[in-house]
């Protein structure tokens, strides 16, 4: 929801916010992935597909930081530069009246 509204406003914030909080939801699914790998998997018996797990899990992690950051970065400097749009108060009025 933070996503739909946030582009219907042009807002980075939200956008942001609706982004992180994504990352967040994606973040606890790969915990819970991981911790059910190393609880099937006995730690002694196979400690490289426990690696493996924990190099994938962190992967995924850093991307959507990493995509957060760059939509933060990319949409500030467009903005800086005149190239968003225009004053927002009236799409926060109209986004808002929506849900």
């Amino acid at each position: 929801m933070a996503l739909c509204t946030g582009r219907v406003a042009g807002s980075i914030a939200l956008v942001g916010f609706g982004i992180d909080s994504f990352a967040e939801t994606v973040s606890a699914a790969v915990v819970v992935w991981r911790l059910l790998a190393e609880r099937r998997g006995r730690p002694a018996a196979d400690p490289a597909r426990l690696a493996r797990v924990e190099q994938t899990s962190g992967r995924i992690m850093a991307g959507l930081l990493f995509l957060l950051a760059a939509y933060i970065a990319t949409e500030s400097t467009r903005r800086l530069l005149g190239w968003g749009p225009g004053p927002i108060l009236w799409r926060v009025w109209c986004s808002c009246r929506w849900f």
